[in-house]
């Protein structure tokens, strides 16, 4: 059996990369709401797949990598970054994130990203610039 660093590998790879969604059922069952550490806070497989693929429909070219993952007992942390470009352009994106999650039996049960969104959507140009600076001096987006 894979070790958790290995399950996280594998998410990343077969469905974010490959786009093969059959992997997914095999990779990523959330345990039901009791059981999460945060009820509700973690995607559902159908969630999944519709944020992976608005990212990959936003990003062409795509790239990702995992930069560290640090494992702790049934829990594994991941920074994970994907690059690429604007989609229908040459525009340069790079949008990070930092992830938890809990693996058991070589599945994700659990899945807590946080997601540098901000920076992703002014990298998008659906944004304007600097916008977390802007709303840090009291300034709202309209």
């Amino acid at each position: 059996m894979a070790n958790k660093k290995d399950t996280i590998f594998r998410w990343y790879q077969e469905v974010w990369i490959n786009g093969r969604w059959e992997q997914m059922d095999e990779i990523y069952r959330p345990a039901a709401d009791e059981d999460c550490l945060i009820p509700g806070a973690t995607a559902d497989p159908e969630e999944a797949r519709e944020i992976v693929t608005a990212l990959n429909c936003l990003i062409s070219n795509h790239k990702l990598r995992i930069i560290n993952v640090i494992e702790e007992g049934d829990w594994v942390s991941a920074l994970v970054e994907m690059t690429g470009v604007k989609a229908g352009t040459e525009t340069p994106v790079e949008v990070r994130w930092l992830t938890m999650s809990r693996v058991e039996d070589g599945c994700i049960v659990e899945s807590y990203p946080q997601v540098n969104l901000l920076s992703f959507f002014e990298q998008l140009g659906q944004l304007p610039p600097h916008s977390f600076e802007l709303m840090l001096g009291g300034s709202a987006l309209r």
